[in-house]
Formats: structure tokens, C-alpha cells, sequence
């Protein structure tokens, strides 16, 4: 028995679903906690911000009402997707402008940046997480260098952008790697959940068939059978968008079969066509 995937043979990261794990009212509500807290802080300890204080009780305010409608969407079920899906960019737009208006690479407001990071890991995946911890990282060295006082602590703006991609790599990798891991699991108990049996066999494989395409994003499915009476196998093909599965499929001979049974096709085409027994 021979199965094809073509072209592709990795699970696609476009068509990845958000993680269950993570509730987007979570999230939601950990943004409106942290926003909040640094106002506290800053109120608590007025030695940060030591300039432009005005500015930067109005940015942290704003961001507050921010993340509080945001909260208020979520808790209400029906969040908008396109704000939810660039909203840990648009945190680190506002982290970025409270780090410009406070205290620049000493800024309290560095450790922000974590935040974005682990949303955008465990929701997205690694690159996702990845771009974050990169793209955060020369902001604040950016940023944090124009606009912090003369003479920068040279230690802190060169560890913390380091430290911030090492972490921010480790928290991608996990990130990912456990998304992949859910997705797994998920398509093995859709794979080894069967159809209903009322509608027969055939209909049961191309089912099986369709739910391997749709997982690795693949054009096309084969599924070659050997014919129980006679020499002839029986061919099975499921594409993309089709309108109807080739549920019974249709009878090849052996010289056709063996362009996908044989050995030589593995060799010259290693992960494109693999041998199930």
C-alpha cells in the first residue's frame, strides 16, 4: 500500500487554527492586568518616568482603556478577528512609545516585550514568536539609545536586547513546539476516528484520505490498494478543493503500480512518496 502527498509534506502554518489552550478572554484580561499595574507602579514610585511624566501618564492611560476594550469584546464573544490576530503587534507599538517617553534603555517598561512574545509563540507558532522577539529587540535598541538620556548604561543596552532574543527564542520554540504537538494529537484521533460505517468502506478511506491532505496542505492524495481477486491494485485520489471524493476508485494495472510501489521512485524522490505496510 502506497501513500502520496504532493508537494508538500509539512503541516502548513497557514491553515493552523488558534490553540484552544489559550483563551483569547485570558489574554485579554493579562493585557488589562499588566497596563494597569504599570500605571500603579509608576504612581507608587514617582522616580519612573523622570521626564516627560505628563506624556507618559497619558500614553499608559490610553493604553489601559486599550486593553480594556479589548477585554470588554473578548467577554463578550464575539471579538474581531483581524484586531485579535495583530493585537500583540500593537502592543509592542505601545510599549515601544512608553519606553521612548520614559527613561529609554533603563525603562521599566522593557519587560513588555515578553508579553507580546508569549502570545504570539503559543497562538502562532515559532516564526510568529520568533519576527516578535527579533523585531522587539531593535526597537528597544533603536529606541531606547535615541531616546534615552546622553549616556546610556552600555550594559543594559546591550544585555537586555540580548537577553530579550535568547529568551524570546527559547519561549518561540516552546511555543511551537507545542502547537505542533496539539495538532498532532488532534489529527491522529481525526485519523483514527471512523466514519460512520451506514456509507461503506470506500467511503470511510476517502475520508481517512482527505483528512491526510488537509493536514500536511497537500494538492493531491494517493492511496494504491492491491485487488483482492487478480493482479490489478486499485487507485484512490483525493484533490483539493474537489467537489466529491473518488471514493471507489479505479482499477490500474501493474505496470502503473509500480511507479509508486517500486523501489527506485522512493530513492529518486525520498519524502515525496512513502511506503506503508
Amino acid at each position: 500500500m502506497t501513500f502520496k502527498i504532493s508537494p508538500i509534506i509539512k503541516p502548513s502554518r497557514q491553515t493552523l487554527q488558534i490553540p484552544e489552550s489559550l483563551d483569547q478572554r485570558m489574554i485579554s484580561l493579562m493585557r488589562l492586568v499588566f497596563a494597569s499595574a504599570g500605571l500603579l507602579v509608576i504612581y507608587l514610585d514617582p522616580a519612573e518616568p523622570d521626564r516627560f511624566v505628563p506624556a507618559t501618564y497619558a500614553a499608559l492611560i490610553l493604553y489601559v482603556v486599550y486593553s480594556l476594550m479589548l477585554f470588554l469584546i473578548t467577554a463578550g464573544g464575539r471579538p474581531v478577528q483581524w484586531v485579535m490576530r495583530w493585537a500583540h503587534w500593537i502592543d509592542i507599538f505601545w510599549f515601544t512609545v512608553l519606553i521612548s517617553l520614559s527613561s529609554g534603555t533603563n525603562s521599566i517598561f522593557f519587560f513588555f516585550y515578553y508579553f507580546s512574545i508569549m502570545i504570539a509563540s503559543f497562538r502562532w507558532g515559532f516564526a510568529s514568536g520568533l519576527r516578535v522577539a527579533v523585531v522587539s529587540a531593535v526597537l528597544f535598541s533603536v529606541v531606547g539609545y535615541l531616546a534615552g538620556p546622553p549616556n546610556p548604561e552600555i550594559n543594559r543596552l546591550l544585555m537586555r536586547p540580548l537577553g530579550l532574543l535568547g529568551l524570546g527564542y527559547m519561549i518561540a520554540y516552546w511555543g511551537g513546539r507545542e502547537i505542533e504537538q496539539r495538532e498532532r494529537l488532534k489529527f491522529l484521533n481525526d485519523i483514527t476516528r471512523f466514519s460512520n460505517p451506514r456509507f461503506g468502506v470506500d467511503h470511510m478511506i476517502s475520508t481517512s484520505m482527505e483528512r491526510f491532505r488537509a493536514y500536511y496542505d497537500a494538492d493531491k492524495c494517493l492511496l494504491i490498494t492491491r485487488v483482492e481477486s487478480g493482479d490489478g491494485y486499485r487507485l484512490r485520489r483525493v484533490r483539493r478543493e474537489a467537489e466529491s471524493l473518488a471514493a471507489a476508485g479505479e482499477i490500474v494495472g501493474p505496470d502503473i503500480a509500480g511507479i509508486f510501489l517500486s523501489p527506485a521512485a522512493v530513492a529518486e524522490n525520498p519524502g515525496y512518496v512513502h511506503r506503508l505496510h
